[in-house]
């Protein structure tokens, strides 16, 4: 609880004890200042007092008995759980992930850690117009889409965004564009497979089916041959005429 000036007169926490009569930290002061107008809910930063873990907060104004502002209540919500079950990747198989940006001015900024960066990424950004980063960008101005765009590592990947009006959050899914396609390489390895496979059973089957049915034809034309070449020809011989293996 914060007195009309912004120092800290009450808190829920022992160990937040300590710092009664002082002032939010510079980089959530916003949250009093916007606290005093009405309910307002921060974007996601690093909680300078507890090892840069990741929270929100959420102000209102507190009012007297007597209806005037006495002071501003502040929440503060842990939101490594959070943070947590966005980078579960169940199913994104080696190169995608779950993104969640803020925007801050002209910077779309990262809430959440980035799979592909070892170094820490929380709070790292990106400009607004720059050529990479694309679905973060649109996400953070309020639009929602889908489509091919470089990521912040500047490779080719299938992106689907949206936003998030209440948190003031774009959330973007994606995944590189060669793991996305590889399962339609494979698929067109195996259909030309099957279809190769196939024409050879085709080819074979017909000399097969050509041997069958033509080679008595042509057992006949020989011998109809051998007659029309001779005007006399014996009793076997006729004989022999119809008798076709």
């Amino acid at each position: 609880l914060l007195d009309g000036e912004g120092q800290i007169v009450y808190t829920a926490q022992k160990l937040h004890q300590k710092h009664l009569g002082e002032r939010l930290p510079e980089n959530i002061s916003s949250v009093f200042l916007e606290g005093r107008k009405g309910i307002y809910i921060s974007q996601v930063v690093k909680n300078i007092h507890h090892h840069q873990m990741p929270q929100m907060y959420i102000s209102a104004p507190v009012q007297g008995f007597n209806g005037l502002q006495i002071g501003v209540i502040v929440l503060e919500i842990d939101m490594s759980g959070t943070i947590n079950m966005i980078n579960d990747r169940t199913g994104l198989k080696d190169t995608g992930e779950t993104l969640i940006g803020a925007r801050e001015g002209e910077k779309a900024v990262f809430i959440n850690p980035l799979r592909h960066d070892s170094a820490p990424s929380l709070g790292k950004s990106v400009k607004l117009g720059a050529d990479y980063a694309f679905p973060t960008q649109e996400a953070v101005r309020g639009n929602s889409g889908s489509g091919k765009s470089f990521d912040y590592r500047a490779e080719e990947t299938i992106a689907v965004w949206s936003y998030i009006p209440l948190l003031r959050w774009g959330v973007v899914a994606k995944i590189d564009q060669n793991e996305a396609y590889a399962p339609i390489g494979k698929l067109k390895s195996t259909l030309f497979i099957i279809t190769l496979f196939t024409v050879i059973l085709i080819i074979f089957l017909s000399r097969k089916i050509s041997q069958i049915i033509f080679k008595p034809l042509q057992q006949l034309t020989g011998k109809a041959l051998h007659i029309s070449n001779n005007k006399v020809w014996s009793a076997e011989e006729t004989k022999n005429l119809y008798e076709v293996k």
